[in-house]
């Protein structure tokens, strides 16, 4: 009985390997800020919370609105809330506006921590729309105390239904919500 559950597991094991790798996308952090100010301020950025149907490497597609779905053949290069801290401490690192940013466990000694939750992060092709909806929280490291929150809405108009297209609407949306997330914090702090 062993040998023929592990020749079975086997035989699944090759089918997933055989078939075709999806194709995997990234996102990028904002390279320009405008004019914001500075602060002398340490950041850490935590991983930020989703539902379960965006912590995933999926990309959601949203043909209605109680309707989820994902890209098919796809993927993004990591589970979504850890790409998004990846890249938001990227963008506040480049902004050069802030003494010092950095994920938990990195050391820093962090003086706001930046709490976000991933809302929405989803393409619409009935609408033609790349929607990201990211709530932040600015938290004071030493008290406890929320500084500030306010959620960040940005949306991208879709080329096209193609995969390709579906990804650059998606990363151009949430690249410009990182963007004023920065500016917004700085502000703040």
């Amino acid at each position: 009985m062993l040998a023929a559950a592990t020749a079975v597991a086997l035989a699944g094991c090759s089918g997933v390997l055989s078939g075709p790798a999806p194709d995997t996308y990234d996102l990028s952090a904002p390279t320009d800020f405008g004019t914001i100010g500075s602060t002398r301020a340490q950041i850490l950025v935590p991983v930020p919370t989703a539902l379960a149907s965006l912590d995933t490497e999926r990309i959601v597609v949203r043909p209605e609105p109680a309707v989820i779905n994902y890209l098919s053949g796809a993927q993004w290069a990591d589970k979504l809330p850890r790409l998004f801290q990846a890249r938001l401490v990227e963008a506040f690192d480049r902004s050069g506006r802030v003494a010092r940013v950095g994920r938990t466990g990195e050391g820093l000694v962090a003086d706001y921590q930046i709490l976000a939750e991933i809302r929405a992060f989803h393409a619409d092709p009935t609408s033609g729309i790349a929607h990201a909806e990211v709530a932040v929280r600015i938290v004071n490291d030493r008290s406890g105390r929320i500084v500030a929150s306010k959620t960040f809405i940005r949306e991208a108009p879709l080329v096209s239904k193609n995969s390709g297209d579906i990804v650059t609407a998606l990363a151009a949306a949430m690249s410009a919500a990182m963007g004023d997330i920065v500016g917004w914090t700085v502000s703040r702090i």
